[in-house]
Formats: C-alpha cells, structure tokens, sequence
C-alpha cells in the first residue's frame, strides 16, 4: 500500500494505471486516500467504527482538492472515533433529503389541495390559486418545517389586500394545521396571527334602475352567461350552483331543479321550484352535454363554465352598474322577497340557508320543504322583476328584449 504526502499537482500529474486501480494514501491524514482508475481519480476516507471498518468516497478529482479531501476525512475520523457510523450516518442523510425536497411547500401545497382541498371544498380551485400565488411562488423550494411565522405575514401583507388577505391567511391556517396533523411540522407557524384586515360585511342590494339595467345587459351578453345572470337574479341561488346546474337536475314537467347536497353550500339536497320565466331561460337552451351552462372550449359539454372575471367585467361595462357581484342579486332577492311580505324562514328555506327560526331540534326532525312556500315566494319575486324591468323600459327606455 503506497503512502505518500498527497498535493493537487502530484495527483494532476498521475497516469491511470494499465490495469486495474491504484491506490494512494496520504502521509498526512493516515485514513484519506486516492483511488485511481482508468476514468477518475477519487478520494476515499477509512475509518472504523465500533469494530467495523468503514470505506466511504469524499469526491472526485480535481472537483474536489486535497484541501477539501483532508477536511472531510478528519470530520468523517472523528466521527467514527465518537461511535457515529460515517456509511448510516450518510444514509439517513440521503433519506432525510429526499424528504426535505418531498416535504417542500410546493410539493406539500399540490399533495393538499387533491387529498384535502378537492373533496372537502367546493371553492378548492380558489384556495389553489391563493396558496400558489401567495406561498409556492415566493417560498415553493423551501421544506414546509422550515417556514416561519415572519414569512407568511412577509407574503400576506405584501401581496394581500383588504378582506382578500383575509381569506389568503385562512387558507394558510388550514393548509398549515393538514401538515401539523401529518406530522410535517410540529406546529403551525400561523396559529397565532389574526387577520391583517377587519371583516366588512356586505350588504350591497341592486335597486330596481340597476336590476333593470343588469337584465338588459345580460340579454345582450346572450348564452351562456346572460342566461346565468338572469337565472341568478330569478332564483336567488349561488353562483356556482347555477353556473354548474346540470340537466339530470332539472324536471321542466314538475318545474323542479334539485340540487344535490354535495354541490351546494348547505350540504343539504336543496329543491329550487322554477318560475316561467326561469323555466323560459331554460328551455331555450339547446343541450349539448351533461351540463346546462359548459365551457365555450368543451365541445362535449362536460366542463362547466368559466371565464367569470372577463364575462362580469363586459357586463359592468354593457349595464353601467359598477361596484357589485353577482352574489349581490341574491341578497337582492332575499330582500325583495322580504319587501314582498314572505316570511324570513321561507326566504331561508328558498336561499337554503340553515333555518334559526325553530331551534337547533328542526335541523334534524323537521323534514318539510315548505315546497308550495318557496314556490310562492319564487313566484312573487320573479313578478317582481319583471314588473321592474318593464317599468325601466317604459319610463327608461329600457328594452326587456335584446337589441
């Protein structure tokens, strides 16, 4: 076994051997030694650890100098001599790398949002965007244990506003306490922060000139959306629950829509009775697939519509009405119904809303829909609006049809 003081340029001056490999040891660090083969030369350190003799590879000629060689080897010796196996010690290494880069916010975000998010939210697109733009963008590459509480006040404040940093922080928290209770972190890091802005509740209802105006304009907007909005404003539902509506939930004969208690809100099986007017919007509609209002892109008619942002901006435009969504028709509806004389509980039962008028007991024995109720009370509102739309057009030269 050859022993000889290594240096950088006596090993850049070695020839590989004919045949075979040579090796080489240092003077200096009894343990460090080289390796020399036909393709590379490479350092390797032996140590023994308790009674086991240990051949472990430092790196490879000349990425890695003498200098460097001798470092390792004295750190990978010493801690063979303190009973540290230098071969597990860099196996566990390796796991918990592989670990590290498998428990990065941006792995752990994607993991959440289909283990968690996708069955449990019906807004689960919309806390994917808020945790890509807001943690995986600035902070994807970061291991999730190592996120600290500075780093997402840092990101919610810069990039959040108002009642949006709000909502971006919940989403956050839950994400957060998914990954305390798999044991990726110990604790949350943003259990302790509240939300940077204060909750403004919104009480934003269309008066009649606007709820004219909005009508008219959906009529120019056309299918699908012009049809949503108009149903929206009639029926006094979510959003999603119209935009998704799918035909095997609709019963033109008995003048039904049922929806299912897995997509809405309430988690309850929710029955809409149909007005004439809704029940005109709908069967003017040509069906193409499963679902009523598709995607323009879907050909099939299987993927329900998008695009809400850049429709909702044409109709602000197109009706002049500025400031409001279209969650504001509902709360519309509900007081319009209210003005009309419907009692509140029917106004919750139409809206399906977890009814408070009698006691936490009617959750769960009161199984009457008050069928004919919301039925009157639908009817009364849809009257309503078109009594409205039809006073604007006369006294403002409002068409109720499209131009």
């Amino acid at each position: 076994m050859a022993t000889k003081r290594l240096t950088d340029t006596g090993i850049a001056n070695l020839n590989p051997p004919a045949a075979g490999r040579l090796e080489i040891w240092d003077a200096l660090v009894p343990g460090l030694g080289l390796r020399v083969g036909a393709r590379r030369k490479t350092f390797v350190v032996m140590a023994r650890a308790e009674g086991r003799l240990r051949r472990v590879s430092l790196g490879v000629f000349p990425g890695m100098g003498v200098a460097e060689a001798r470092k390792k080897a004295r750190e990978i010796i010493e801690q063979a001599q303190n009973g540290i196996d230098p071969v597990e010690a860099r196996r566990e290494a390796k796991v918990a790398k592989t670990q590290q880069r498998a428990n990065t916010i941006s792995a752990t975000v994607e993991e959440y949002i289909e283990r968690y998010a996708k069955p449990r939210q019906r807004s689960w697109l919309q806390t994917k965007r808020r945790l890509e733009i807001y943690l995986v963008d600035e902070l994807g590459d970061t291991p999730v244990s190592s996120l600290t509480r500075a780093d997402i006040v840092r990101v919610v404040l810069e990039k959040g506003f108002a009642t949006g940093a709000n909502r971006t922080l919940a989403n956050i928290k839950t994400y957060l306490r998914w990954c305390a209770e798999r044991g990726l972190i110990e604790r949350s890091p943003a259990d302790l922060l509240r939300p940077p802005s204060p909750e403004v509740s919104r009480d934003r209802v269309l008066t009649n000139k606007e709820l004219a105006a909005v009508w008219r304009a959906s009529l120019s907007a056309g299918y699908p959306y012009g049809d949503i909005v108009r149903l929206l404003a009639l029926t006094g539902q979510r959003r999603e629950e119209v935009g998704g509506m799918a035909w095997d939930e609709l019963d033109l004969k008995e003048k039904t829509w049922t929806i299912s208690a897995v997509r809405n809100k309430g988690d309850r099986l929710h029955v809409v009775p149909l007005t004439t007017p809704a029940l005109a919007i709908l069967r003017d509609i040509e069906q193409v697939g499963p679902l009523v209002f598709p995607s323009r892109a879907d050909v099939m008619g299987e993927t329900s519509f998008s695009g809400w942002s850049r429709a909702k901006r044409r109709l602000d435009k197109s009706s002049g009405v500025t400031n409001w969504r279209l969650h504001d028709l509902r709360r519309t509806a509900a007081t319009g119904m209210a003005r009309l004389g419907v009692a509140p509980f029917v106004v919750e039962r139409v809206l399906n809303h977890a009814t408070s008028a009698a006691g936490p007991l009617a959750a769960v024995y009161q199984r009457y829909d008050y069928a004919k109720e919301k039925e009157e009370a639908l009817r009364l509102w849809s009257d309503e609006v078109l009594r409205v739309v039809l006073k604007e057009a006369v006294t403002g030269h409002l068409p109720v049809a499209a131009e």
